[in-house]
């Protein structure tokens, strides 16, 4: 009897030991999708990067007013839609497209033409002008981040991997308060670099070498589960953009040469009223505010610039008129003011007279331009 009762408790015990790691593989299987679902919903659909570096004296640039843009677009969109990376640099501007997977970014600042192409002026770790950020660095950088794409060439990988190493390092050498956060930007860097040179989906590898990797790996120490990374695949950061914005001046060859680089991807150039009435279109919803308010909008921007690439294409274009319809109703006109400006050597150069002289305050303010990919080449769509 003694002998059942033990054969008994032995089974209980058994049993008891199997249903309890039942139980926790089920919770752990919950808690991992619970994990996935709040990083999907803790990706920002718009990414916008603000950069004004100090540029040198030669260049001739003043410092930009990002205050009132940022207000705007702070205002025009809600929180959970809208990431702001300000005192973009190319390695920060790397970790927002890779943490967000963002449908639209939006670059403001500068555009050099100093050398042998333009190119868009990013920052530094310490706020000053990057001469080693080129458009073709730039490309190179969204090639390496989207499986869709051809490979960039070997040469302008390695030198975007060096750079980007060398701006962690410079930020990890710096003695400010942001110190954690580049600790774990470092980690998942990190982290990242390896998931896209050795991910067995993944259609091409980074051309970084394993000696490089371990580098990375070596700043700091990784977790075994390599939690740092967030989720983070780099080869996904841009398999939902649908929209480049580029709220900066003389930026068309520029945004050409994005187009042919990504050619599913649309190109437009903004100044701020347009900028507000293109961000309003693009978070306008059929409905009236409900408490799912949220869930709407996100499913009416996966439907308007997800799978469907037409359908994202026509979300964009009717965006683009509306941001047009806003930028004349301010009071503004559409056209080159550089058409209107004086000669060289004329004497308003050294001394303008803005209310009375139309070249020295052109009645024109911009153009704004879409390009879309069309037939190998690029369409560009006016403005007005």
């Amino acid at each position: 009897m003694s002998t059942t009762r033990t054969a008994a408790r032995h089974i209980a015990a058994l049993l008891s030991g199997v249903g309890l790691g039942y139980i926790v593989a089920l919770s752990r299987l919950r808690w991992r999708r619970r994990r996935q679902l709040n990083a999907e919903w803790t990706r920002a659909d718009f990414v916008a990067l603000f950069c004004n570096p100090k540029m040198p004296r030669s260049f001739g640039m003043r410092p930009l007013s990002f205050g009132q843009d940022m207000k705007f677009i702070m205002r025009t969109l809600p929180r959970y839609l809208l990431h702001v990376e300000p005192a973009a640099s190319l390695y920060t501007a790397r970790r927002a497209l890779v943490q967000n997977r963002p449908r639209i970014v939006v670059f403001s600042g500068h555009t050099s033409h100093v050398g042998q192409s333009p190119h868009l002026c990013f920052e530094t770790p310490d706020g000053r002008y990057d001469p080693v950020v080129t458009s073709q660095i730039l490309i190179a950088m969204l090639l390496s981040l989207d499986r869709r794409s051809s490979s960039p060439p070997s040469d302008l990988s390695a030198a975007v991997e060096a750079h980007l190493q060398a701006q962690q390092a410079a930020g990890l050498e710096m003695a400010h308060c942001s110190r954690a956060w580049m600790e774990r930007a470092a980690l998942e860097f990190a982290t990242t670099s390896e998931r896209a040179s050795s991910s067995p989906s993944a259609e091409r590898s980074l051309t970084s070498t394993g000696s490089e990797r371990s580098l990375l790996r070596g700043l700091l120490p990784l977790p075994a589960d390599g939690s740092a990374a967030s989720e983070a695949e780099p080869l996904l950061a841009l398999s939902r953009l649908a929209c480049i914005v580029l709220n900066s001046c003389c930026s068309l060859e520029i945004g050409e040469m994005l187009v042919r680089a990504l050619p599913r991807v649309a190109l437009d150039t903004a100044a701020r009223a347009f900028l507000v009435g293109f961000m309003n279109k693009m978070v306008e919803l059929d409905a009236a505010p409900s408490p799912v308010a949220p869930k709407c909008l996100r499913l009416y921007l996966w439907a308007g610039a997800g799978r469907d690439a037409s359908s994202g294409l026509d979300l964009v274009k009717s965006a683009f008129k509306a941001g047009c319809a806003a930028f004349t109703a301010g009071g503004y006109a559409f056209g080159d003011p550089n058409n209107f400006l004086h000669p060289s050597g004329h004497p308003h150069w050294r001394q303008p007279e803005f209310k009375t002289c139309p070249h020295c305050s052109p009645p024109v303010q911009g153009q704004v331009v879409l390009l879309l990919a069309s037939g190998g080449g690029v369409e560009r769509i006016y403005g007005g």
